[in-house]
Formats: structure tokens, sequence, C-alpha cells
């Protein structure tokens, strides 16, 4: 599924059992499998699902496409899951100890590569990935030098704003835009 062109994220599970299992809040049917995915197009997630899985596998998940074997021209249903995205606010307290340009700016572009997985050693936020202030205070120390960084609290929009961290279901993908993100300078 990495392969496919746009696909950024992937959880898979597979429920072998004769009944239906929740797992983290998603009810996968028996027999069958759940994959979530962000990005990509459709229809050649359904084609890659449908030539990797075993024959007779069911599949859970709220996006379904035909596609055609390419073996045998049969066409099939597949199933897949495109997660619920989640918009988090983020605020973070910070402190400059040097820095010139637009500082606010290259705070709102570290948090931005935080959730793209462009931070060393962060993976960013995927698919039933939760959110850590802890994280998103680290990419800012990381990609910002002379910024110091006091606190962060996160909060899933509109609610209110803490330190601590968001859990996200595996049917789920956090997301965060430039708008949700606020700065302040402490002395």
């Amino acid at each position: 599924l990495y392969d496919i062109s746009g696909v950024k994220s992937v959880d898979i599970y597979n429920n072998y059992k004769l009944n239906p299992v929740t797992i983290k809040g998603v009810t996968i049917d028996a027999k069958s499998v759940f994959v979530c995915v962000y990005g990509g197009n459709d229809q050649d997630i359904g084609m890659a699902l449908h030539m990797s899985t075993a024959p007779g596998c069911g599949y859970t998940g709220n996006t379904t496409v035909t596609v055609t074997d390419p073996w045998c021209n049969h066409e099939y249903e597949v199933s897949f899951h495109r997660p619920t995205e989640i918009p988090i606010d983020v605020k973070a307290y910070v402190k400059v100890d040097t820095g010139t340009g637009d500082v606010t700016g290259a705070i709102k572009q570290a948090i931005m590569d935080y959730q793209d997985g462009l931070v060393e050693n962060i993976n960013g936020l995927q698919i039933g990935v939760g959110v850590s202030p802890f994280e998103i205070a680290s990419a800012i120390n990381i990609k910002v030098p002379g910024v110091f960084v006091q606190q962060v609290q996160i909060a899933k929009h509109g609610l209110t704003l803490s330190t601590n961290s968001i859990d996200i279901s595996m049917a789920e993908i956090a997301r965060i835009s430039v708008e949700n993100i606020t700065v302040r300078y402490q002395s």
C-alpha cells in the first residue's frame, strides 16, 4: 500500500475469528481484514488489497470499490476504511533566546513538519497514533534554534487545551492546520 502514490499512513488488523471483534473502538467483521488508509486513490488501494489478500477473505471498511481481477477478469468488491480526521488545536508557549525573522512562522512550520513526519526521530501523525505535546515541543526545539519551548498544550479542536496526550483510534488520524496553531511568547 505504501507503494501507491499519495498513501501517507496505513493501519491493518486481521480478524481470523469466526465472530466480529472490537479493537480500539472499531468492530471488525468475522474472517475479514480491516485496512485503514490515509491518502492514495480508492481504485489503486482496492486493487492492491485484492491482489494481496487470501481468496475468500472478507473486508471491513467504510469505502467500497469494484476491481477487476487481471487474471480471470471477474469483478470483486473490496472494502477498506478511510480514517476520520481529528482536528487538533496547538498552543506553544516559547521564549526566544536568539533568532531573527519570522519566528512564529518557523514554529508553525516545525509543527507542520512534526505532523508530516519530517522531523528526525519523530514519526509524525499516523493512523491510530496519539498526539503528544512533548513530541511537538521536541520538533520545535529541533527545527527552530534559539527558541526555548516552555510548554505545549493540545486539544481536539474546540475543547480545553492541556498538556495531556490525545488518544487516536485505529480508524482516525489527527490533523493539525496552521490556523489552529497559536504561539505565545514568554519573557
